[in-house]
């Protein structure tokens, strides 16, 4: 009996030790005004400015609905477009996906279960790296927790019409927030709509229809107005060599360790082992959640509750594995959508293995928070509240301090896409802080202009793209003399060009 004790909270111990660790390094350095890099400068810059600009000029020419720009942009309005305050609506998301899970489990789940879900939940990279990242992930993560609890509790313990009305409701949100939650929503509409036409529930069949159009108008406005009917087809920066890109890129979102294992201990390259891994852990998972309890051995509904959730999970899966053929998409950070139900799956996987051994699953608990953190440690290597992706407000000071040296002019190198006056407003932001006539004044250029440019002058290059030393050459035509800054960051694309006269 003291030995099953001591397992037990030791279990349960190892599991409240990974919550907290997860929520430390999600909240720790948001007080710290470290630089947005280019993705988050998008986002301010799009939320900074005038409704009729934000859509025309950001939202229209990119690959991403508008509801988190909107939302930030209310935020940003009475807190700030700082650093700490835009980060801060982020944080706030993540933790409220963590705490419904919380809430929702104390009543769904045995405290075994519960003590896997969190834990799974709080570690995984996803979680952590994106509570304070200005951009939508978190906000995707805090709806689609909601939208799988829904879904959960519906297809567990039946309809419930307010359950069902605030599925409706958040996951049309969830749809206008990120294409993978547009594509998680329809997955689950689908499912619920096939049921209600089996029982002849025809009034709820009919809502169902009017919620699943209604998400259908942004995203065929967007196609065919915008970003995403231009970058279909291949024109995009994601790659794909087949199904298993997208298994190993699922694997590395949602169970980096397979990743990681055949990386680093194997030397193993390419997709294929992780893949099929992925494939095997998920079989496992599915396994678990089949398994039938005996009966009083957990709480009513856990059962039916959790086998729920494998139906839009997998199905998303599939369904990028095909999508991906024809248009890739995936990338790890995308499949946040999927984290709360992949945690619920080992959550009541861990329950299973802890009937048969409590010893083994808390070997397994433990291994699973420690890698999950430890890779998150491996990867943010360098900290500053966490690590500088690219460092715009180091620029920006170089800029300014040059400027007022010898009066250079100002450039920045400019792409010739859709979003090319987007990125003039993103270019300009953080000069605006420090020397708004400064900010007036930059002016775009391609790198075929170069030559022709008079000097003094400062040559800014937001992202990678172009490689420095082909920009260096272009700028040291007839002999011109040359320095460049390249801040302290984890890239290498986002840096400066003195040339002097």
């Amino acid at each position: 009996m003291i030995h099953k004790n001591f397992l037990r909270n030791s279990y349960r111990g190892v599991g409240l030790a990974a919550v907290a660790a997860g929520v430390f390094l999600a909240v720790y350095g948001v007080w710290l005004p470290y630089s947005f890099w280019l993705d988050e400068l998008f986002s301010v810059a799009a939320s900074s400015s005038t409704l009729q600009v934000m859509f025309s000029e950001f939202m229209l020419p990119d690959v991403h609905p508008p509801l988190y720009q909107l939302i930030l942009k209310g935020w940003m309005a009475v807190f700030s477009s700082g650093e700490t305050a835009a980060r801060l609506l982020s944080v706030l998301f993540a933790l409220g996906g963590l705490i419904v899970l919380w809430l929702w489990g104390r009543r769904r789940l045995s405290p075994t279960a519960l003590t896997g879900v969190l834990g799974f939940y709080a570690t995984n990279n996803l979680f952590i790296y994106y509570a304070q990242e200005v951009r939508a992930y978190a906000l995707m993560l805090l709806l689609s927790t909601v939208v799988t609890l829904l879904y959960i509790e519906i297809h567990g313990h039946g309809t419930d019409s307010s359950k069902g009305m605030m599925l409706l409701w958040v996951g049309l949100g969830l749809s206008l927030t990120h294409y993978f939650g547009w594509l998680y929503y329809g997955v689950i509409l689908v499912y619920l709509l096939t049921n209600s036409l089996r029982f002849q529930e025809f009034k709820d069949s009919l809502l169902m229809v009017l919620f699943g159009l209604a998400a259908l108008v942004w995203p065929v406005g967007h196609f065919l107005l915008g970003g995403p009917g231009y970058k279909s087809g291949g024109n995009f920066w994601i790659a794909s060599e087949g199904w298993d890109t997208t298994l190993s890129t699922v694997a590395l979102a949602l169970f980096p360790q397979i990743n990681g294992g055949f990386a680093r201990i194997l030397g193993s390259e390419g997709p294929l082992l992780p893949a099929l891994a992925c494939m095997a852990v998920l079989g496992g998972l599915v396994l678990l959640n089949l398994v039938k309890s005996k009966p009083g051995r957990c709480r009513a509904g856990e059962r039916t509750a959790l086998r729920g959730v494998l139906f839009p999970w997998l199905s998303v899966v599939a369904l990028l594995v095909v999508i991906d053929y024809f248009t890739p998409l995936s990338t790890a950070r995308n499949y946040i959508v999927l984290l709360p139900g992949a945690a619920i799956a080992a959550g009541r996987a861990l329950e299973e293995i802890y009937r048969k051994s409590r010893g083994g699953a808390l070997v397994l608990l433990l291994l699973l928070v420690v890698t999950n953190l430890g890779g998150f440690a491996v990867y943010n290597n360098s900290w500053e509240g966490r690590l500088v992706t690219e460092d715009h407000q180091a620029i920006a000071a170089y800029i300014h301090g040059v400027r007022e040296e010898d009066g250079s002019r100002v450039y920045y190198l400019k792409g010739e896409d859709d979003l090319a006056p987007a990125m003039d407003k993103v270019a300009r932001f953080y000069l605006n802080r420090l020397s708004p006539l400064v900010a007036d004044s930059l002016v775009g250029v391609s790198l075929e202009m170069v030559d022709g440019l008079t000097p003094p002058y400062l040559l800014y290059r937001l992202h990678s793209g172009e490689d420095m030393d082909r920009v260096l050459e272009a700028c040291e035509v007839s002999g011109r003399e040359t320095e460049s800054f390249v801040p302290e960051q984890k890239g290498s694309g986002t840096f400066v060009i003195h040339v002097m006269e």
